[in-house]
C-alpha cells in the first residue's frame, strides 16, 4: 500500500488575498473619489487597505517559513539549484533562527549559501522594509498625541514617499495625520502587494531556485 503525503503553504494564498482586497480598495477609490468626506465607503476602503498590508506582510513570513521547512524536509523538486549539503545546512540552521524577523530570515539564506545579502538602502529591500515596519506598526499600534507625533511621524517621514495617500482621506477638511489614517489606500494597498511581489522574485533570482509565485488572481 502507498501512501501520499502532502504539505500545504499558505504564502501564495496570503499574497492572492491581499491583491483581491487591493484591487477593491482601488476599485471604491475610483469610484467615490470625487466625493466629499467621509464617503459612503470611506472605512470599507480603509478596511481593504489595512488588509492587502496585513496580508503582503503574512506572504513574506509565511513564504520563508515554508522555504526553510523545504530544506528540513529535503525536498529537491523545489530546491533544485542547491547542493545536498547545502539543503542540509538550511535544514540545521532553521531551529536557529526560526524567531527572527522574516526579512532577516531572508538574508540569512543568501549568505549562508554563499551570495551577498541584499542591499537594505535599495529596491527591492527597502519597500519590504517598509513594509513590515508598516505591519508591525499597525499590529502593535501605540496612540501618539497629533501635535506630539514621533513614531509615526519617522513611519510617515521612511515611507510617504513609496506611495500616494487615499484619494479618499485627500478629501477631509481640517487635519487629518497621515498614520494610521491618510496612508491607508489604494496607493499602500497595491504598493505592499507589489513590494511582497518584487522581494521574492529577487531573493529566488538570486537563489536560482524554481519561482515560488504563480499568477496573482484578483
Amino acid at each position: 500500500m502507498v501512501t501520499i503525503r502532502g504539505k500545504s503553504g499558505l504564502f501564495q494564498f496570503h499574497l492572492n488575498s491581499a491583491a483581491r482586497f487591493a484591487s477593491t480598495c482601488v476599485a471604491i477609490e475610483n469610484e467615490e473619489k470625487h466625493l466629499e468626506w467621509p464617503q459612503p465607503k470611506w472605512e470599507e476602503a480603509r478596511s481593504n487597505a489595512l488588509a492587502a498590508v496585513l496580508l503582503s506582510a503574512a506572504s513574506l513570513e509565511s513564504s520563508i517559513n515554508e522555504f526553510y521547512q523545504q530544506a528540513v524536509d529535503k525536498d529537491r523538486n523545489a530546491m533544485e539549484a542547491l547542493t545536498e549539503n547545502q539543503i542540509k545546512f538550511l535544514a540545521e540552521l532553521w531551529p536557529e533562527i526560526e524567531q527572527f524577523s522574516p526579512l532577516r530570515k531572508h538574508q540569512i539564506v543568501l549568505v549562508a549559501m554563499g551570495y551577498e545579502s541584499m542591499n537594505k538602502g535599495q529596491e527591492p529591500y527597502r519597500s519590504a522594509d517598509g513594509l513590515m515596519r508598516l505591519r508591525n506598526a499597525l499590529v502593535h499600534f501605540k496612540p501618539e498625541w497629533d501635535d506630539e507625533l514621533k513614531e509615526h511621524q519617522s513611519l510617515e517621514k521612511r515611507l510617504s514617499k513609496l506611495f500616494p495617500v487615499s484619494a479618499l482621506a485627500g478629501r477631509a477638511k481640517g487635519q487629518m495625520v497621515w498614520f494610521p489614517h491618510k496612508c491607508l489606500g489604494a496607493g499602500c494597498a497595491e504598493w505592499a502587494v507589489e513590494s511582497a511581489i518584487q522581494f521574492s522574485h529577487q531573493f529566488v533570482s538570486i537563489l536560482g531556485v524554481r519561482e515560488r509565485l504563480k499568477h496573482i488572481t484578483t
